[in-house]
């Protein structure tokens, strides 16, 4: 399937997996998890009514709505994407690895911010579940192999004693 393609996916009772989709993707179930990882060139909309929904955007963030009844919600998104975030959620907690500029809602449980200029929307809604919003972690450093090192000469040794 072509990386740039949008999808448009449904289920009743069943997991939603993606991965590599560039394009606009929207994915719905009822009885499961949904797992989107994406380049993140478009927006994502994720739904579940009973399931987790977890979202990876690998190397940009362009926007996404994700929600839930019952089951936490995971955002992965890379250290420079600047989004406006909404965050609500009734039985939970919210976790976000990002710097915020959170404005609270007294009385609600709602969180909001923004982060690098607040750019694109991340909205995120659940009942029963909590909401985490993390980062990519950077690609491992390249392993450098080690120079051996130069052989040494062994210390001279005494002439024998006659």
């Amino acid at each position: 399937m072509p990386e740039s393609i949008a999808v448009d996916l449904r289920t009743v009772n069943g997991r939603i997996a993606t991965r590599g989709v560039a394009g606009e993707t929207s994915a719905t179930t009822v009885n499961g998890e949904v797992e989107i990882e994406t380049p993140g060139s478009s927006e994502v909309e994720a739904h579940a009514i009973n399931g987790r929904v977890s979202a990876k955007f690998v190397r940009d963030f362009h926007g996404a709505v994700l929600r839930t009844v019952n089951g936490r919600v995971v955002a992965v998104l890379p250290q420079n994407a600047s989004f406006s975030g909404d965050f609500a959620q009734v039985n939970g907690d919210v976790e976000a690895a990002f710097p915020l500029s959170i404005h609270s809602h007294p009385g609600s449980r709602r969180v909001s911010g923004e982060v690098n200029g607040g750019r694109y929307s991340l909205r995120i809604t659940t009942v029963n579940g909590d909401i985490k919003i993390d980062t990519v972690a950077a690609p491992p450093a390249p392993v450098v192999p080690e120079t051996p090192a130069a052989p040494t000469a062994a210390p001279a040794q005494p002439a024998p004693r006659t």
